[in-house]
Parts: C-alpha cells; structure tokens; sequence
C-alpha cells in the first residue's frame, strides 16, 4: 500500500506592508496569515464579498503584485480592535510566485503563472501519486470522484494535464485540505514538470467539467 502524505503547514504569520484596491492600489493594509492560497488582509476598511482586488505586497526586498477576491470578512467589535485586528479573508487568484488553487465541488483548477509557482506547487502539495491541496468547505468531499486541470500558460505551446482521482481524505486546522489520489500516474511532479497531455477514462463520469 502506498503510503499517504503527512500533512504539511499551509498557513505561517507573515507582517507585511500592503497597498491595495480594485483598481489602483490606494488604500493600505497588512498582512496577517499567508498560505498559498489566500491571505489575511488586516483593515479598517471591508470591502464585498466577491471584490476582485489588486495587491502591491512590500515582502521587505521586493514588491509582490497579487490579484485575490474577497472570500470573507473578519469582523471584530470596536471595544476589542485593541487586541485583535480586523480585516478580509482573500483567496488569492494570480500571483506569479505561487499557485493559483481553486476548488469546487467536482474537482480543482490550478494555475501556474511560472516556473516558480510550478516548483513551488512540486514542493509544497505534490507526493508521488498524491496531491494535497487545500479546499473550500463547498468543495469536493471524501469518496469523490474528481479531476484536476491544470493550467500552465508559460509554456503557451504544450498542453497542460488533465487528471483525475479521488479524494481519500480530509484534514482541518485554520484551513481545509484534502488528499487526493491520482489515477495512473505514478509520478505527478513528473508529469507536470514535462507538461505531458495525460488523458485518462474516469470511472465514472465527471459532467459540468
């Protein structure tokens, strides 16, 4: 039996300068907990649910560009602002050093908009046949048949896999993630690495893909 992927840490406490906003970057926040994922955005100001914004994050050497949605908000009553921080849970949508990784309920999405957040998704969520990604409550549950289609657009001219498996199970700290099996693959870092085409026969169908 192949052995499962031991959970690794998905969220680390990170103090940076942020300049933000829908469309240019003029109000200002910080961060709080960052994964790879999503982020804290520590501020006065909430913007809906839903927003897309465009982040300027000041790492201390360099300058990130972000782009996220706002995926909840953190709200803390005024007698308590003293002790804890409010401010917007953001699922990060485009970030060119991480992956981009978007459950739903029949499978996942996921961009890379470079080598680096290609090496970085190998590192950080890739174990032999097994992918452990992090997850929406709304998506895929334990037992599901589900597909992962990757998306590599910095290399315009392969085509990017498409695979499927299933998820074994489910592990919850601050934040969801499951552990998915894949089909057939004996190596997924490899097949990303090469950009191969995988096409595989699901057991069952999969509709809405």
């Amino acid at each position: 039996m192949n052995r499962r992927p031991t959970p690794r840490a998905e969220r680390v406490r990170r103090c940076y300068r942020v300049n933000f906003g829908t469309e240019a970057p003029t109000l200002r926040g910080m961060t709080s907990d960052i994964s790879a994922s999503g982020l804290l955005l520590i501020s006065q100001i909430m913007l809906p649910l839903r927003t897309h914004i465009v982040m300027h994050v000041e790492t201390g050497d360099a300058t990130k560009v972000v782009e996220g949605e706002v995926a909840r908000h953190h709200h803390v009553p005024r007698e308590l602002r003293s002790l804890q921080r409010q401010g917007m849970g953001i699922r990060v949508t485009r970030n060119d050093d991480t992956p981009a990784i978007v459950a739903h309920s029949q499978g996942f999405r996921i961009t890379c908009f470079s080598p680096t957040a290609l090496s970085s998704l190998i590192a950080r969520h890739v174990q032999g046949t097994f992918l452990m990604l992090p997850c929406e409550r709304e998506g895929p549950a334990v037992r599901t048949r589900v597909e992962i289609a990757f998306t590599l657009p910095f290399r315009p001219a392969t085509e990017s896999p498409r695979l499927t498996g299933t998820v074994l199970q489910e592990m919850v700290s601050d934040v969801r993630n499951v552990v998915v099996e894949v089909d057939g693959v004996p190596d997924v870092a490899a097949v990303l690495r090469a950009g191969a085409s995988v096409r595989q026969q699901a057991r069952s169908p999969l509709p809405g893909m």
